[in-house]
């Protein structure tokens, strides 16, 4: 797993290759006792959203003191596709190694809320 910081804001690559990207981005309170937000990319649409209706959205949760993580599914966006399994397969792997890498990280909260659209 390798990780960018800026502002606030981590740029997280991890997956068997690190193919796999998220965006964290801490409120500035970084209350651990509220969920980190999950924000899921929509469809075929990176993670920023549909018009950066995600991004917009990780921005306001981040001022009412949320974390944030916007999260790219293989193939889309930022993250590249290693394999060929279905893509129902794909994603619950992709998910669940996302979970991993949340449970690892001391930084942030424990649990969770995921948002998603569908397109």
């Amino acid at each position: 797993m390798a990780t960018y910081k800026s502002s606030g804001k981590e740029i997280i690559q991890f997956g068997d290759q690190s193919e796999k990207v998220a965006l964290l981005q801490f409120s500035s309170a970084n209350d651990k006792s509220l969920p980190l937000i999950i924000l899921l990319n929509a469809g075929l649409v990176p993670r920023s959203g549909p018009f950066g209706l995600m991004r917009s959205l990780s921005s306001e949760l981040n001022a009412l003191g949320y974390s944030t993580l916007n999260f790219d599914f293989s193939g889309i966006g930022d993250s590249l596709s290693l394999d060929v399994q279905s893509s129902d397969k794909r994603f619950m792997h992709d998910f669940s190694q996302l979970l991993s890498v949340i449970k690892q990280n001391p930084k942030l909260p424990k649990t969770y809320v995921i948002l998603g659209l569908c397109t």
